[in-house]
């Protein structure tokens, strides 16, 4: 990884499971999940999401937006070419390369298309 790359990721300074919130995301440099979260059957999950939100973490650090979907494509263009680097499986790199030119919604969930009428 480049010097970038891992001052990035080190913007994350902690990690917490909680019970008491809905979803995951970063609070401060603190990457909070839900325990439902933490116990995902794919090993490639957290690892994952652990690069991608460390950017938004960095995003902060360096007083850029942090939320929405510019951010949250930023957070994933930064992290699929690592995570690829990372030896990850095609279906998890492909799933964030994605997200880095679609974007999704809270929770990971695609951004939904406008049906016109």
């Amino acid at each position: 990884m480049t010097s970038a790359e891992i001052k990035a990721i080190n913007s994350m300074t902690g990690i917490e499971v909680r019970t008491d919130i809905r979803a995951p995301g970063m609070v401060g440099s603190t990457f909070q999940m839900t325990q439902r979260y933490a116990e995902a059957n794919d090993p490639e999950n957290l690892p994952a999401a652990f690069i991608h939100d460390s950017f938004h973490a960095d995003q902060k650090r360096r007083g850029a937006d942090f939320a929405g979907i510019k951010a949250e494509k930023q957070a994933s263009c930064f992290a699929f070419p690592i995570l690829k680097k990372m030896g990850m499986s095609e279906r998890t790199v492909a799933a964030y390369k994605k997200d880095c030119e679609e974007g999704h919604g809270p929770w990971g969930e695609p951004k939904k298309k406008k049906i016109r009428k």
